[in-house]
């Protein structure tokens, strides 16, 4: 399989070989193990740059990983998620009201954008208490720097737009 640009990638469907893959300790998450990217085989206005050009602990392994999940652990646990049982599921059913009211006018309804994309969204969004005010800017960001279906968008300038208004409201 190839990702945008011709850049090779694995397509990991199995329960089998995610556990596989995830346990093996030859697989690393971090990009500077990758080849294409160490090489600069990579172009920095690559489609996907948003996904590999950032230290993260999504891209990061070992104590690195350790020390940028820290901070957030706690939002994480257990008794916080079900703590939020009630609020996500207000969410969602609000969602499906919407999509219901979305689908009275006989047309198709985009599932994606009106609902997957919403979910987490808000629920990260109460999670960290993101203001209302800021929400729709924070969720168009969102959408811009991580759909990277949509040709000749300026994925990479999205991405640090939204770093720029997450540090601002971290500061706030």
């Amino acid at each position: 399989m190839a990702l945008p640009g011709d850049v090779p990638a694995w397509a990991v469907t199995s329960y089998r070989s995610i556990k596989a893959v995830l346990t093996d300790v030859t697989v690393s998450k971090d990009p500077n193990h990758w080849h294409l990217w160490t090489d600069g085989r990579i172009p920095p206005n690559w489609e996907l740059i948003s996904w590999v050009a950032v230290r993260n602990m999504f891209t990061t392994d070992g104590r690195e990983h350790l020390r940028l999940r820290r901070p957030v652990q706690d939002a994480f646990h257990p008794k916080r998620v079900d703590a939020m049982r009630p609020r996500i599921t207000r969410i969602v059913n609000e969602l499906l009201d919407q999509l219901a009211l979305a689908a009275d006018g006989g047309g198709p309804v985009d599932l994606k954008r009106h609902f997957a994309l919403q979910v987490p969204l808000r629920v990260i969004c109460d999670l960290f208490g993101v203001p209302e005010p800021d929400r729709p800017r924070i969720h168009g960001l969102c959408d811009t720097a991580f759909d990277h279906g949509r040709p000749g968008v300026d994925h990479a300038a999205a991405f640090a737009e939204l770093r720029k208004e997450l540090a601002n409201l971290a500061t706030a």
